[in-house]
């Protein structure tokens, strides 16, 4: 596979007065998680930045945003992120969330918080003195480095974390962006793995790294990978999901499906009975068009289960062609 260009974070420090959250952000607000994140925050700093567009409206980071407000911090570690129009931006609110967490298909922000017992994290934070806001020590972010992906890789051989490296190549081709990813002295990937797997699966020759100490690592692979939130998408995210357009552009065909047209291309065989592909049905053919009217009649109804395109080759392409 050939090299693609690395899409690295250039963060910097902006007001965290002049961000706003999204309206459309479908985090589920919890006080026990929210805590964690305050806590987080004090002991760790900002190991990973927010992601904001050119406007300051908050994609990835409002729990952290609100926290930070509330320990008295006045700057925030941000990535811009131009040109995205609200159908990205919303899609992005959520690949964030599931791409800076080391998650699994099925892992939701409850099952992850399962396995974070305030006991484990009492013991973690042990000893570990709070981060003046606004110090440089509340920012390790900032001291982000490239490394060779292939040399991390080295010392990392895991097995690969397939959902975590989808989550990273959306990142990667929606978003133009990348998350950093947190490793200890030696190496030793703390959080970010399939993003690592994905730079490497993806031939980007170069990660970002942010760096913690030995002391802190377990506090930070507790943090970033076991707390998620999880998400109102039925109330915010209907109008998105009506259309099921989470799935790929590219399973958009220009034709019906077979059970949209196969019946009739079989009915009207020479023979009665030749079965053929349903491409061979043309949407733009006024004959076909005329036959299909006829063996289906002209109302259809979509259940919106789908991408909506062949309603809409139904109404723009066979509508014109009557």
């Amino acid at each position: 596979m050939g090299e693609r260009k690395a899409k690295f974070a250039h963060i910097v420090l902006t007001n965290a007065d002049a961000l706003t959250k999204a309206t459309y952000n479908p985090r589920k607000t919890d006080s026990h998680r929210f805590d964690l994140v305050k806590i987080s925050l004090q002991k760790l700093g900002w190991v990973l930045p927010m992601y904001v567009t050119a406007d300051g409206e908050v994609l990835s980071g409002h729990q952290r945003l609100d926290a930070a407000r509330e320990l008295g911090a006045t700057k925030v570690p941000v990535v811009v992120l131009p040109d995205l129009d609200l159908d990205r931006r919303r899609g992005a609110n959520i690949v964030f969330n599931r791409a800076t967490n080391d998650m699994h298909k099925n892992d939701s922000g409850e099952s992850l918080s399962e396995l974070l017992p305030m006991s484990v994290v009492k013991e973690a934070i042990s000893g570990l003195p709070d981060i003046t806001p606004d110090t440089d020590a509340w920012y390790p972010c900032m001291n982000v480095k490239p490394v060779d992906t292939r040399d991390l890789m080295g010392k990392n051989i895991a097995t690969f974390l397939s959902h975590a490296i989808r989550q990273a190549e959306s990142l990667y081709h929606w978003a133009k962006t990348s998350i950093p990813v947190v490793i200890t002295a030696k190496g030793k990937v703390v959080n970010g793995l399939g993003r690592l797997q994905h730079s490497s699966e993806a031939g980007i020759p170069e990660v970002q790294v942010v760096t913690v100490s030995a002391k802190k690592a377990e506090l930070a692979r507790i943090m970033l990978n076991h707390l998620s939130m999880d998400f109102d998408l039925e109330d915010k995210y209907a109008d998105i999901l009506r259309y099921n357009s989470f799935r790929r552009a590219s399973n958009r065909q220009e034709f019906l499906m077979p059970t949209m047209c196969c019946d009739l291309i079989t009915a009207t065989s020479k023979t009665g009975k030749t079965q053929r592909m349903a491409s061979s049905f043309v949407p733009s053919n006024a004959k076909h068009v005329k036959a299909w009217k006829r063996w289906y009649g002209e109302t259809v109804l979509d259940f919106g289960a789908g991408l909506l395109d062949k309603s809409l080759v139904m109404r723009d392409v066979m509508g014109r062609a009557a």
